[in-house]
């Protein structure tokens, strides 16, 4: 195996600082990079720890796979430089980048000749970037309440989407209380509707509630429940673009 065959990954760090500590959270970075933009588990094929110096590998059969798989992530690091969303890439994959990143002043990525080594900095400013990004649609959520917060001027429940596997905040008016706690106690699986957050990504982040039901009662949602809930769009974006997103 060459450079050339392997995402190399290299923190510029003291090897006194290279602590357990230090080589979880690298792993977990690495973790999620790789599981969130490819589909192929990958595997360390270097790892020292003069300046934490890694290269790993996609664990699949052919080296035709291994090398669809290089040119995947050089491609989409290439986009994410450049300020694009990589195709198939998400959240974990950006937060990957952004805790790499961290770790020390300087790290240094590279796909062998498919993208030359260099700083990470400038691709994780680009990741920070689109892990800030909200668009808001109409939506629905279905699930178990498994946590409730009732702290403060803005009470908020958790649940697990059923469609994602995700944690999902969903913000509530005073007036869902009641219901929203009789569901948490009695582990109903509910449908919520409302003003729904996704990330650059496509993922759900979070949800302002407009109705609250439990899944197998009847639905009357009316056109009153939805007027105003979403508010404005999101700059330069216009109705036929939006309603295009919203069919994915």
């Amino acid at each position: 195996m060459t450079e050339r065959d392997a995402l190399t990954v290299r923190v510029a760090i003291p090897a006194p600082m290279v602590d357990p500590a230090m080589l979880e959270r690298f792993a977990k970075a690495m973790k999620d990079l790789t599981s969130g933009a490819s589909s192929a588990s990958w595997a360390f094929t270097r790892l020292s720890v003069g300046s934490l110096d890694t290269a790993a590998r996609p664990m699949v059969a052919t080296e035709d796979e291994v090398q669809r798989e290089l040119d995947g992530l050089a491609q989409g690091l290439a986009a994410l430089e450049a300020g694009r969303l990589p195709r198939g890439w998400n959240r974990e994959a950006l937060s990957g980048i952004e805790t790499l990143d961290g770790l020390a002043e300087v790290v240094m990525v590279g796909v062998g000749a498919r993208f030359s080594h260099r700083p990470l900095s400038q691709i994780a400013e680009q990741a920070k970037s689109l892990l800030k990004v909200e668009l808001p649609s109409l939506g629905s959520l279905e699930g178990v309440i498994d946590s409730v917060s009732l702290r403060g001027t803005s009470p908020r429940f958790g649940m697990i989407d059923a469609t994602s596997g995700k944690a999902v905040t969903v913000s509530f008016a005073q007036h869902f209380e009641s219901p929203v706690l009789a569901f948490f106690h009695d582990r109903t699986r509910v449908l919520a509707r409302g003003r729904l957050f996704r990330d650059a990504a496509g993922a759900k982040q979070r949800m302002t509630l407009s109705s609250l039901r439990a899944l197998d009662a009847p639905t009357n949602l009316s056109v009153h429940d939805v007027v105003g809930a979403l508010g404005d769009l999101p700059k330069g974006v216009d109705s036929v673009e939006w309603i295009r997103r919203q069919r994915g």
